[in-house]
Order: C-alpha cells, then sequence, then structure tokens
C-alpha cells in the first residue's frame, strides 16, 4: 500500500490487509485513522 502524506512524502507499506486499506478510505479523519492502525504495524518493502 502506498500513502501520500500531506507533506509530499511517500510511505510504502507491504501486508495490509485488504480490510484495513478499506476501512484507511471510508474512515473520517485518514490521518489519525492512519496513526492509530497503520503506522508501526506494517514494514516497508525492501
Amino acid at each position: 500500500m502506498r500513502i501520500f502524506m500531506t507533506n509530499g512524502q511517500l510511505r510504502e507499506f507491504v501486508g495490509v490487509p485488504r480490510q484495513v486499506f478499506e476501512s484507511l478510505i471510508a474512515a473520517p479523519s485518514a490521518g489519525t485513522y492512519y496513526m492509530q492502525q497503520i503506522r508501526g504495524r506494517f514494514s516497508s518493502p525492501e
């Protein structure tokens, strides 16, 4: 999964379940969802 941050950075993650991706898209605040459910939980590609 690729996420483009508001500061222009690109973050990439591997092994993110489809449900997590879909929940991110549907979240009232994508930033809050990212901080609580994605950041630090999934690895970046090598």
